[in-house]
């Protein structure tokens, strides 16, 4: 049985995919959760959606930036099966950050702090990719007003 995906989710594994796949670092993507609707975005600035209104009460469930696109490039290799490694990672990607993404965003989580998000697996980031990851998580958790 084919299992139910949200146009924003195909389309963000669909945009990510093929930008792996290319090794195209030029672009930064996002999956947001707008009133209960998934989006997908991509934009060639790292902040773009930050100034973006809709996005402004959004909750971000995922965000892949050159760093993450350059070492899944690599390590999908370049056979038949790439394409099918990249989708199952990006869905369980995308399963694992949606729900720290609920529970971060839940009104009654009281664990919104720095301890927490650094708790985040991050497989396939450099120290450095990590370290830019949770920069951005703890922008979108924490806007200036």
């Amino acid at each position: 049985m084919k299992e139910l995906v949200s146009k924003g989710e195909q389309n963000f594994i669909r945009g990510c995919t093929k930008a792996i796949l290319t090794n195209d670092v030029d672009q930064y993507h996002w999956l947001f959760k707008v009133n209960g609707v998934k989006v997908y975005y991509v934009h060639k600035e790292p902040q773009a959606a930050d100034h973006h209104r809709i996005f402004k009460s959004a909750i971000c469930i995922c965000s892949i930036g050159p760093e993450f696109i350059t070492d899944w490039h690599y390590k999908a290799g370049h056979d038949d099966l790439s394409k099918a490694w990249i989708n199952r990672g990006l869905k369980d990607l995308i399963e694992h950050s949606e729900s720290f993404a609920d529970f971060i965003y839940s009104p009654s989580s009281k664990h919104k702090n720095d301890k927490t998000i650094r708790t985040i697996t991050t497989p396939g980031l450099t120290e450095a990719g990590r370290t830019e990851y949770f920069n951005k998580i703890t922008r979108l958790l924490n806007p200036k007003k």
